[in-house]
């Protein structure tokens, strides 16, 4: 008899905590990203919404720059003197901020080859912006900088927002080539 009543009891418990977790699960609605995007859709919509590279372009003029769009139909401008581009694409809530030739070496250069790739595989493990390289129909490799972000009107202060973007390329620039000296350096003392 008590064998009866334990299992009673425990049926009970189980049928409350089922009736529980079922309950918790119908409060939690799963917003999925397609939602999302369709909200913002639909506030642009509302809006006077601007294109991309309407507001790319708008943006680097209220931070200073001259753009100009390219063969390449990339938008191009100079920033603290170094050239960059974005890739925008009007239907899109992205953009892609290049840096090209950040910096460059001798294809022939084994060594600097070694220390170039070593660095770039770190700094990508460990930062935000892509660093990659890419061979020159001349006898030079390049290293580039590359960050795709978000980029809409809804975001608060697009201009310090893209001019954090820019101040972070810098960075990195920096960070590659002190980490090719001090490998540089390290090679030379042994």
């Amino acid at each position: 008899m008590l064998v009866v009543a334990i299992i009673i009891v425990v049926l009970i418990g189980f049928g409350i905590y089922r009736n529980f977790i079922k309950n918790e699960e119908e409060t939690h609605d799963v917003i999925t990203a397609e939602e999302v995007l369709s909200d913002v859709k639909d506030s642009n919509m509302k809006t006077d919404s601007i294109k991309t590279k309407d507001l790319v372009i708008q943006t680097l003029r209220e931070l200073g720059c001259e753009s100009e769009e390219n063969e390449d139909e990339r938008i191009q401008f100079t920033y603290q003197g170094i050239s960059f581009y974005i890739d925008a694409v009007d239907d899109c809530l992205f953009i892609n901020l290049i840096w090209p030739w950040c910096y460059s070496f001798s294809k022939f250069d084994v060594g600097e080859f070694a220390r170039v790739r070593k660095v770039v595989n770190e700094l990508n493990m460990r930062g935000t912006i892509s660093v990659f390289y890419s061979f020159s129909d001349c006898d030079e490799v390049a290293v580039h900088l590359k960050k795709n972000l978000v980029f809409i009107q809804e975001i608060p202060e697009l201009k310090g927002y893209i001019s954090a973007m820019l101040d972070n390329f810098f960075a990195t620039a920096r960070a590659l080539n002190l980490e090719i000296e001090k490998l540089r350096i390290t090679e030379e003392d042994h």
